[in-house]
């Protein structure tokens, strides 16, 4: 099927799958680390559009078998520091990524980015609002 055109913001209750390498977390880890949510642009896949992230290319070509289902909520997209003040909102989208051989057309059409600043209030609340599990 080809897709052409983003949905634009990603709705609360969604869900969305942030692909982990197993050597990101150390043996015993049973938290998510921080550091694999500081990306600016955290790159993930909507379940919408990805119903077996199992079988993503991120799981069977790049080895990242550990995957981070996140909830989207308000909680995430606005933030609040422990004074109770929405800091670094986040703007949470879908985004296709476009073909190499036909860039009209959508490669991964599941393709959605979390974007804003991940410090602390950011990164708790994506924690709090994900489970993750091995494959």
């Amino acid at each position: 099927m080809t897709y052409k055109v983003s949905l634009g913001q990603i709705p609360d209750g969604e869900i969305l799958y942030r692909y982990i390498r197993p050597d990101a977390l150390p043996a015993g880890q049973t938290e998510v680390p921080d550091s694999i949510l500081q990306d600016k642009n955290l790159s993930c896949d909507w379940k919408k559009f990805q119903e077996q992230p199992e079988t993503s290319p991120q799981v069977t070509q790049h080895g990242k078998t550990v995957i981070l289902a996140i909830k989207i909520c308000d909680d995430i997209r606005n933030p609040l520091n422990d004074s109770g003040d929405i800091q670094f909102p986040q703007d949470i989208r879908h985004s296709p990524t476009p073909s190499e051989e036909t860039p009209e057309e959508a490669e991964n059409y599941a393709h959605s980015l979390i974007s804003g600043r991940k410090k602390l209030p950011v990164t708790r609340a994506i924690c709090r609002n994900s489970e993750w599990y091995k494959i």
